[in-house]
């Protein structure tokens, strides 16, 4: 009890120190307690007294959201503008942003801030969350440790009862992607918003009218493999059990730049296709069958050094991509050749250059396997990956057992 008597006084004592430039009355009735030492009744007014200090000190009732009183949703106007951009990390599912997060919502009990000479006043956040109610408005999909505040500040206009913040942010965002049609794949992007206090029913989300606001300008991805498509702001409501949310969220799409991938996978795909298809051209006599068979090989083990450098270049999420089925269909269009050339080269060297029938073979697979590359190439651009491999296996079944069948009428028609 002694104690706690020590502890009031102390308090009653600092009391009485401040207040004493204000009145003189008010000093000796408060200090006039401290004369009661042994009395019940003292300590129980000097403790009153310590109580009701602690009292004054807590916030105000301005801390509590303007629409309590009667009942009302606050509306919290948002906008999200992105400044710079650094790309996406596939792996990582994140990618990361230098953003400028804006929240504007009424509030004229904040106007006693404002000097008195002044018609706003602007104050540091920290400042503003001792002094004023704020939505607590901050972005919900962060990776970890993905938030670094750059800036904040909070403006209070007086003469309309205005309350602005405005915070930048350098963020990296946790996000899901779709790459089954890499490298021609597009993208959405998500920055979202919510109240980290406030339920949905209590603070509502509404997207700003001001487009310099909001947005994501064509000009930061100069120097990134990405187009940007579009850029949307909007609101949604969340239910997620008890966590009813009101959100806010900015959706950037981009698409992919695929003009590296032109130099660097398809150009060098379609040389060495042809590089195949032009092994056929020389002649079926001994002299032409090392470099007819090197041929063959040779562009068979060059695709394969291809697949190597795009499999660098895939994003690394799992998924079988469409580059990814690309260069294993044209893997096969060249075995494909290469044991139609073999076959050819057989029939040729076990009738010892005296039986024409592998050089007509040889002319009509010269013809036939332009015709084929192209029908399969167009299953695989839209997408019939299966269909694709089917064909490319029908194609060579089909040719196998029409070498056969033309050899087998040619020996009926010698036997007769």
């Amino acid at each position: 009890m002694r104690g706690i008597s020590l502890f009031s006084s102390i308090a009653v004592i600092g009391n009485c120190i401040t207040n004493a430039s204000e009145s003189e009355a008010a000093p000796q009735k408060h200090c006039s307690l401290l004369q009661v030492k042994t009395s019940s009744e003292g300590v129980k007014q000097v403790l009153e007294l310590a109580a009701n200090q602690v009292l004054a000190r807590q916030k105000p009732t301005s801390f509590t959201r303007p629409g309590l009183k009667n009942g009302k949703v606050d509306k919290v106007e948002f906008g999200i503008l992105v400044k710079r951009w650094y790309g996406i990390d596939f792996p990582a599912g994140t990618f990361t942003v230098d953003a400028i997060i804006a929240s504007r919502w009424k509030d004229k009990r904040n106007s006693k801030l404002i000097p008195a000479d002044a018609s706003y006043v602007r104050m540091s956040s920290d400042d503003a969350d001792a002094a004023m109610w704020l939505p607590d408005l901050a972005v919900t999909n962060i990776a970890h440790d993905g938030v670094d505040i750059l800036s904040s500040s909070v403006l209070v206009d007086g003469e309309n009862g205005t309350n602005t913040r405005v915070q930048r942010a350098l963020l990296t965002l946790k996000q899901g992607y779709q790459t089954a049609d890499f490298p021609f794949d597009t993208q959405s992007v998500y920055i979202k918003v919510a109240s980290t206090i406030y339920m949905r029913d209590e603070v509502k989300l509404v997207p700003t009218e001001d487009e310099s606001l909001w947005g994501c300008s064509s000009e930061l991805f100069g120097n990134t493999p990405w187009n940007i498509v579009n850029t949307s702001l909007s609101s949604l409501s969340e239910d997620d059990g008890l966590l009813q949310k009101s959100r806010g969220i900015l959706t950037i799409v981009v698409a992919r730049e695929v003009a590296q991938y032109r130099s660097s996978i398809f150009i060098p795909t379609i040389v060495l296709l042809s590089m195949s298809w032009c092994s056929l051209w020389l002649p079926v006599a001994t002299p032409y069958v090392m470099p007819r068979v090197a041929v063959s090989v040779i562009s068979i083990l060059c695709m394969m050094s291809v697949m190597q450098k795009a499999n660098v270049m895939i994003p690394a999420t799992g998924a079988t991509t469409w580059l990814t089925q690309y260069l294993e269909t044209c893997v096969l269009l060249q075995f494909v050749l290469m044991v139609l050339n073999a076959l050819i080269l057989s029939i040729e060297h076990r009738s010892k250059g005296e039986d024409s029938l592998a050089k007509g073979l040889d002319n009509e697979i010269i013809v036939a396997f332009p015709i084929l590359t192209f029908f399969v190439m167009c299953f695989v651009w839209i997408g019939f990956f299966l269909l694709a491999r089917f064909s490319i296996a029908l194609a060579m079944i089909g040719f196998i057992f029409y070498m056969f069948y033309r050899q087998r009428l040619k020996q009926h028609a010698e036997a007769s």
